[in-house]
């Protein structure tokens, strides 16, 4: 019985809120530092959760908080500060 009521509570309980996926094409992101650095410009953003790099193929993956996603143009000028290049 004590299964049965935890099994209820469990399925009754709020799933936590996502935010936006993003992918954005970076130019000129060829190494480890050059992720480190977008990765860091991006995070300073408070609405920005995390940040996956993919640099072999110049791609940034970026997790927002939910309702909060920074605009095009935030994004372009956080990748900018930190020296590249974005392309959407």
């Amino acid at each position: 019985m004590r299964h049965l009521i935890l099994g209820i509570l469990f399925c009754l309980a709020p799933l936590p809120a996502f935010g936006d996926e993003l992918s954005v094409t970076v130019k000129g992101m060829v190494c480890d530092a050059c992720a480190k650095a977008v990765t860091a410009s991006l995070k300073s953003n408070s609405n920005i959760e995390a940040v996956h790099v993919d640099v072999d193929r110049g791609l940034v993956s970026i997790s927002t908080k939910n309702g909060d996603a920074p605009s095009d143009e935030e994004i372009k000028e956080l990748i900018r500060s930190a020296g590249y290049e974005a392309t959407r």
